[in-house]
Order: C-alpha cells, then structure tokens, then sequence
C-alpha cells in the first residue's frame, strides 16, 4: 500500500514535499495482527474489535471508510491536527508514537527507526 498522500491527493493545500518514501506496509497485516489487543499503546483508543480507528480517527464502520473519498477524510484529520502542514507530525506521532510504545512495552511491533519505514 501506498501511503503517499502528496500523489494520492493532489488537490490538497498545503501539504508539504514528500520527501521519504514510506516502504511496503500491508493494510491488513497491520489492521489484523498489530492493532488488535493493543489499543492502549495507540494515541488513538480504539475498540480491539475494530481496529479501523486506530489509523483511521473518528470512523465508526468499514463501510464508511469506503463511503468518504479519501482526501476529505484525511484533509478533516490534518485539520484536527493544526492542518496539512503538520501530515509528517501527524503520522510521527499516530504511528511511530504506538510502535515505540509497544516496543518499550517489549511487544512485537512495526519499526522504531528511520529506514525501517523510510526509503529515502
């Protein structure tokens, strides 16, 4: 999966220059094996039966991630978070923040490191 925001939504302003690669993350590895049963590392409580909204805030189904196109989705949390100025902050804090917590907590996790996300 693709998690560059810059390609994905060009109509977005105020996003700045994407300039690290994010490496191959599987959605449903993640979704399925990482987030269920570890909703109290994530900056984001979230139910363990769905784990949808840990990574995707305020979604309440499936079925209405797959409703809102995308960009306004995300456009609406970068707001939240001060605006899309802050989409590197955001997802520092959202998904780096959960991996060092539950790699402090000596759980299995995704990288803690620069290039074990990062190509460039």
């Amino acid at each position: 999966m693709d998690i560059n925001l810059q390609a994905k939504c060009p109509s977005m302003q105020g996003l700045p220059e994407d300039s690290k690669d994010v490496k191959e993350f599987n959605h449903t590895v993640h979704a399925k094996e990482y987030l269920k049963g570890n909703s109290s590392f994530s900056s984001v409580q979230y139910d363990g039966n769905f784990t949808c909204a840990a990574c995707h805030p305020g979604t309440i189904s499936q079925d209405k991630i797959s409703m809102e196109p995308v960009c306004d989705r995300l456009f609406g949390v970068l707001v939240a978070a001060g605006g899309p100025k802050n989409l590197k902050k955001y997802y520092h804090e959202a998904c780096l923040g959960c991996h060092k917590n539950m790699h402090k907590a000596g759980k299995t996790t995704g990288p803690v490191k620069c290039k074990g996300c990062h190509t460039k």
